[in-house]
């Protein structure tokens, strides 16, 4: 069924913009849910039709470097004296929204 709505795991995130760029495309009116740590997408002027679309969304968003969860940057050696670092993901379902 077509929907005017989608809800997002969003923990540390400021989303700007969020815009359908397939299906007729369609600006969002964005809601946050701060007690569960979600946004709510509102597309009720276009809604999004069955099958293939693409949303684009424009946020800031903080890279996690306290603990290994979420989207982090972790370091490395990569030769004496020299550090470099690597952008990585945790996913487990706990995690998934950081």
């Amino acid at each position: 069924n077509a929907t005017t709505f989608l809800v997002l795991h969003a923990k540390n995130l400021n989303i700007t913009e969020a815009k359908l760029t397939s299906s007729g495309g369609g600006m969002a009116t964005v809601t946050y849910l701060p007690e569960y740590e979600m946004v709510y997408l509102d597309f009720f002027a276009s809604p999004i039709a069955v099958g293939e679309v693409t949303l684009e969304i424009d946020y800031i968003g903080v890279l996690n470097e306290r603990d290994n969860t979420g989207f982090y940057r972790e370091f490395f050696w990569k030769a004496i004296g020299e550090i470099s670092y690597l952008l990585a993901g945790n996913f487990q379902p706990i995690y998934a929204r950081k």
